[in-house]
């Protein structure tokens, strides 16, 4: 372990500088007399002593650096310089030490904040139980589906445990005398059968006729200040009321995070409170829903696909066909919001 005292010896003398400095100096003027007295008595004059003893020396600034840069450590040395200098510069220029702070600060934040939303986006897995086998749908680079097109992959598909729908849709939330914005999913009614997540208080929507509710976690927290009375309470969500039924799990924000729901109703309730809409429901051409699901142990993504792929096809010869290929249904893994850019 000599290298490693070595190593300590030297890192020592970086915090001892004057005096290494100091006993340097007297070191080198020792050696210089002792050489200059070797000189005189040699019979050289007292100027050419000392000429010669610089000489043999080889100059004593250059051995003074030759001795430094065999006791220290260059690069730290250099370093702890450069951050003198710096402390030095901003303490003589206040106004640019203030503006210098703040813009790393806002870099500093702006690069949390990027690699939090790549967190959450596409690396961070939902919470809920084997999320590695959660799916989500897309079609041509959208995610988007028909409600038919959704009730037959529900009923024909033979690679999923359950297919369920979903659709965001900013919305309002309302409780006596308070009113505010609120994100709701509007959900089939195997939404959380399809996750495998459990409420915290009450349960889950289980009929998509009927006007019952879930709100978040955070929802009871801030609305309903964590009362656990809260099933059975009416809220409305635009022109819609509903009962309260259940709260979902603190680690449970939604299927589309980072953005965080706030409450979630039954789709064809919603969908019933606009004519415009519950008639694009039965449309097969108007996509409106976002299909998400389980698949069975041991299918994979691809099989899947193939799966769907072949109801696609039996859909349109029931249909009479059409000229044109079918687009191809890719099985995406779901890892937070839904990316319609993503094709793997």
């Amino acid at each position: 372990m000599k290298w490693l005292r070595g190593f300590l010896f030297r890192l020592g003398g970086l915090f001892r500088r004057e005096r290494r400095e100091r006993e340097l100096a007297a070191e080198m003027e020792s050696h210089l007399q002792m050489h200059i007295e070797d000189n005189l008595r040699s019979g050289m004059s007292h100027g050419a002593a000392r000429r010669e003893a610089l000489m043999k020396l080889g100059g004593v600034e250059q051995t003074k650096e030759m001795v430094r840069e065999r006791r220290g450590l260059p690069m730290l040395e250099v370093l702890l310089q450069d951050v003198r200098f710096g402390m030095r510069m901003l303490r003589k220029n206040p106004g640019f030490t203030l503006i210098a702070l703040l813009t790393l600060a806002l870099g500093i934040g702006v690069n949390v904040s990027v690699f939090s939303l790549m967190d959450f986006v596409l690396l961070r897995p939902l919470a809920v139980p084997d999320p590695d086998r959660m799916t989500v749908l897309t079609r041509e680079a959208s995610p988007m589906f028909s409600y038919p097109d959704y009730a037959d992959f529900r009923d024909r598909n033979g690679s999923f445990k359950t297919l369920a729908a979903s659709n965001l849709t900013e919305s309002s939330l309302d409780y006596q005398s308070e009113s505010r914005a609120a994100a709701a999913e509007t959900i089939s009614a195997n939404y959380a059968q399809a996750l495998g997540t459990h409420a915290f208080l009450g349960r889950w929507i289980s009929d998509e006729n009927e006007p019952f509710a879930v709100i978040s976690y955070d929802t009871w927290q801030r609305l309903f200040s964590s009362d656990r009375n809260v099933l059975g309470k009416q809220v409305r969500s635009e022109s819609q009321w509903y009962t309260v039924v259940g709260v979902a799990p603190p680690e449970f924000t939604g299927l589309f995070a980072p953005l965080r729901t706030d409450i979630w109703v039954p789709l064809r309730i919603w969908a019933d409170q606009y004519p415009a809409i519950a008639a694009q429901m039965k449309d097969r051409t108007r996509p409106r829903i976002l299909i998400f699901g389980r698949l069975k142990d041991g299918v994979e993504r691809t099989q899947a696909a193939a799966n769907l792929g072949a109801v696609v096809a039996h859909i349109r010869a029931e249909n009479g066909g059409v000229r044109t290929a079918p687009v191809p249904i890719v099985v995406e893994a779901v890892r937070g919001a839904p990316n319609p850019n993503s094709h793997r």
